[in-house]
């Protein structure tokens, strides 16, 4: 969970500071730094809604962000494997220490239930193929949009982590939405504890992204059901 604050928080910084992305925004350049502030977070809640096209002026800086975070100019593969298996690692740090987390896997999983090690199975594949994503995508050879791209690996993320969880439930479905309401409580929490300022979104934006991983499941049942 700490990926998505992550991102969340780089999505807002490169919307606050890359004044060349301002200007193709149409962002007027007498905005006050609170301004700002208030455009970018309001453009992290629209993602929240489901509505990726934030993303289309702004990946190629993100991508950048990332880039550097990973490996410099042109990070390798090595590079890439690195980075993925340090995301991995905390990721499953922060659930197996979660004591939220912790409590309603115990009373909801069954006897031989697997639910961490089944989620980060799926969010293996997820984080690989969205790094790849962010770092190789080209409006001009990748065909569509990045935001197509992007909602569409969320929704089949989101489709196969269910897929993979609800049998280890007792309760099938509705112990997902116990999880994932719990997965999103304690994302805010860390959200909030990370960048206190951001409080006030952190708070609108928990509800929304329950709600979100949940239209992003029928999103794939449509779409999946669509092709048989």
């Amino acid at each position: 969970m700490s990926n998505i604050s992550t991102l969340f928080t780089s999505i807002m910084t490169v919307i606050r500071t890359d004044e060349g992305l301002q200007q193709r925004l149409g962002l007027p350049g007498t905005m006050s730094e609170e301004q700002r502030k208030t455009y970018a977070q309001g453009q992290v809640l629209k993602i929240l809604t489901g509505d990726y096209s934030p993303f289309d002026p702004i990946y190629l800086p993100l991508r950048e962000v990332f880039t550097k975070a990973i490996g410099g100019n042109a990070p390798s593969s090595s590079d890439r494997l690195k980075y993925v298996t340090e995301i991995l690692a905390a990721s499953r740090k922060g659930l197996e220490e979660s004591a939220s987390v912790n409590s309603i896997v115990g009373q909801h999983s069954k006897e031989d239930g697997d639910v961490i090690g089944r989620s980060m199975e799926v969010f293996s594949t997820f984080v690989k193929t969205a790094v790849d994503l962010f770092l190789d995508f080209d409006a001009t050879t990748s065909g569509g949009k990045f935001s197509e791209r992007l909602k569409i690996l969320v929704e089949d993320f989101v489709g196969n982590w269910v897929k993979a969880v609800e049998p280890q439930l007792e309760q099938g479905m509705a112990g997902v939405h116990i999880l994932l309401q719990t997965l999103t409580q304690s994302a805010v929490q860390q959200f909030v504890s990370m960048y206190p300022e951001n409080m006030a979104m952190a708070m609108m934006g928990g509800p929304m992204l329950t709600a979100h991983f949940l239209q992003s499941y029928q999103a794939y049942l449509a779409r999946n059901n669509a092709t048989k």
